[in-house]
C-alpha cells in the first residue's frame, strides 16, 4: 500500500490547492513517502519541493485508508511556513466553503468527499 502525506494550509478560512501542469482538478501539495521517510518528513521535502515552503509546525488532521487509490494517507494542518514560492507551472487556489457549496471548482475526489467536509465540520471553512 502506498503512502502519502497532504498539507492543509488554511488562511482566512481558505484552504491552499494546487494544480500543476495541465490537470484539470486542483489537490492539496503533498506527495508520496520515499524510502523510510516518515509521513512528517515526506510532507514537509513535498512542501519544499512545490511551494519552495520551509515549515516549521505541523500536527496531524486525520488519517484515512483509500481503498479505491491503495493509499494511506495523513494530512497535516499546516500551522506555520516561511513563505510560498510558487513554480510557474503551478497554479495555487484559495478554495473557500462557498466553492464547496456552489461546486464552482473541480478539485479532487478525495479532497471533494473526505477532506472538506471535515475541514467544514471543524470550522476551519
Amino acid at each position: 500500500m502506498r503512502k502519502r502525506a497532504g498539507a492543509l494550509i488554511i488562511s482566512d478560512k481558505k484552504l491552499l490547492l494546487i494544480n500543476e501542469g495541465d490537470q484539470g482538478f486542483f489537490w492539496t501539495p503533498g506527495g508520496g513517502l520515499e524510502g523510510n521517510e516518515s509521513f512528517e518528513t515526506a510532507l514537509k521535502r513535498e512542501l519544499h519541493e512545490e511551494l519552495g515552503a520551509k515549515t516549521e509546525s505541523i500536527e496531524l488532521f486525520f488519517q484515512m485508508l483509500d481503498e479505491n487509490e491503495k493509499e494511506e494517507v495523513k494530512y497535516f494542518i499546516i500551522n506555520k511556513f516561511d513563505k510560498l514560492e510558487v513554480p510557474n507551472d503551478t497554479k495555487i487556489l484559495w478554495y473557500s466553503r462557498e466553492m464547496y457549496e456552489n461546486d464552482s471548482v473541480r478539485i479532487s475526489k478525495r479532497v471533494h468527499k473526505h477532506v472538506v467536509p471535515k475541514l467544514i465540520s471543524e470550522d476551519f471553512l
